[in-house]
């Protein structure tokens, strides 16, 4: 099957044949990740707690709560914030899928969790009957932490969901949103355009870190339009994709309101609020700077940048990205990390140098995005973790997962498949390594 993506202006790209070992070495890791889910003691994962607590107030309730009411202290970190203050729409859909699964005689951390399986699930089963979504699910199989996020309830599971189903939306001539696109019959386009609004608005209703990906799909979207001609552009699908961003926000939107309504709208004054009472003395904005957490505010501190380099921040970011399981108490050898360092690296250059090289210009202002896409998380993160709290944590990193998904998928002509096979099963055997002899192996089991 030939298939089309945007980038390419209409012009036939050659069969994306090969990987079909993709959804058969994710089944594989599914496997795994059951395994990790259902004997990992609860709470042993980074904020389990505080996700799996937000997720079952929605078990129970239909709305989103007020701020700091009784039922929902539960909820409340040691910084004195609740997920269920966030946008983020995961939490009620987790919450109604333990409804649901009530029907199995299973303790509710386990019903939660079995949310991301189940996300996990949905990825194999279209990557399995879609071959453009088992290049986009290529890079899913390079890193055990990708997989370790489905093994526990987390918000960066759905993210990273959302978004390779809305990249194989926009890339693959054969989805139902590009066959909107040219469909003659305006109801049926209508439909489909609606749908494709519910699935940006999945992205919106994320995490916020996965707004970096929205903004390196913009970025390409402008680049396609300018390549094309962008009166052309507009004249030829102005109207049918403005309508589902305009779907997507209006649920955004809605969602917000709802929220804000609740509260009285005044959400941001009354989370501020609640953040002095519940909030531990050394994380409450009221405290004084001197008697903070000695995480927090390195800037007005007076600890200078480099400090943070100094302390092994770049180097935890890296491990924690490729396999650092529960607190960062339970890492992998050094070894390991370093095979992964220089796999992943020769990987990426191969990936970002040979469209460089060979592609279309196109092709290379797509890399030039991603490129740049990176540097703005790189710097983003370090700027949080030096002005407002240090967090060494890979999993911010994820949003340049479907950016990554991206590249292969709209410049595979420029890969050669043996030797992009070769850079991802070696990923795959150390990441499986990984998780089993050390994630699994090493993570405090229920009793």
């Amino acid at each position: 099957m030939a298939v089309r993506t945007f980038s390419q202006s209409g012009h036939s790209q050659n069969s994306l044949e090969g990987f079909y070992y993709v959804p058969y070495a994710m089944t594989f890791v599914l496997v795994l990740i059951v395994v990790m889910a259902t004997l990992s003691r609860p709470h042993v994962h980074p904020d389990e707690h505080a996700h799996l607590r937000a997720a079952l107030y929605y078990k129970e309730h239909h709305l989103p709560p007020k701020v700091c009411a009784p039922e929902t202290l539960n909820t409340y970190s040691v910084y004195g914030a609740s997920r269920l203050n966030t946008h983020e729409i995961v939490y009620y859909l987790a919450g109604k899928f333990a409804v649901i699964m009530n029907l199995v005689p299973l303790d509710d951390y386990l019903r939660v969790r079995y949310f991301n399986v189940l996300l996990f699930v949905l990825l194999i089963l279209i990557a399995h009957h879609r071959e453009t979504f088992r290049i986009l699910c290529v890079p899913v199989l390079i890193s055990p932490q990708i997989w370790y996020v489905f093994s526990y309830f987390n918000s960066e599971a759905f993210a990273i969901l959302s978004s390779l189903v809305v990249i194989y939306q926009v890339i693959d001539a054969d989805s139902f949103f590009r066959r909107s696109l040219l469909e003659k019959r305006r109801v049926s386009a209508i439909g489909a355009l609606l749908l494709a609004g519910v699935l940006f608005s999945s992205l919106l209703l994320a995490k916020k870190s996965f707004y970096f990906f929205v903004l390196f799909l913009i970025l390409c979207g402008l680049a396609f339009s300018w390549n094309r001609g962008m009166r052309e552009t507009l004249r030829s699908y102005g109207l049918r994709v403005a309508l589902p961003v305009l779907v997507g926000i209006v649920i955004f939107g809605g969602w917000e309101t709802l929220r804000a309504a609740v509260n009285e709208f005044e959400l941001a004054d009354k989370v501020a609020e609640c953040r002095e009472k519940t909030a531990r003395e050394a994380y409450k904005p009221s405290t004084p700077l001197d008697k903070t957490h000695p995480s927090l505010y390195w800037k007005d501190k007076g600890i200078p940048l480099e400090d943070l380099f100094n302390s092994g921040w770049a180097g935890v970011v890296f491990r924690s990205a490729f396999g650092y399981y529960g607190y960062l108490e339970v890492p992998g050898s050094p070894l390991y990390y370093d095979l992964v360092r220089y796999l992943f690296i020769a990987f990426t250059g191969y990936l970002t140098f040979s469209v460089l090289v060979q592609g279309e210009r196109i092709h290379r202002i797509f890399v030039v995005a991603a490129v740049l896409i990176f540097f703005v998380v790189f710097a983003t993160t370090i700027w949080k973790s030096w002005t407002r709290d240090f967090q060494a944590q890979g999993r911010y990193y994820f949003s340049l997962l479907p950016v990554i998904s991206f590249i292969c998928c709209t410049c595979w002509k420029y890969y050669n498949r043996n030797v992009l096979s070769i850079f991802v099963i070696a990923l795959f055997l150390l990441s499986v390594h990984s998780f089993l002899y050390v994630g699994i192996a090493e993570i405090i089991k229920v009793d």
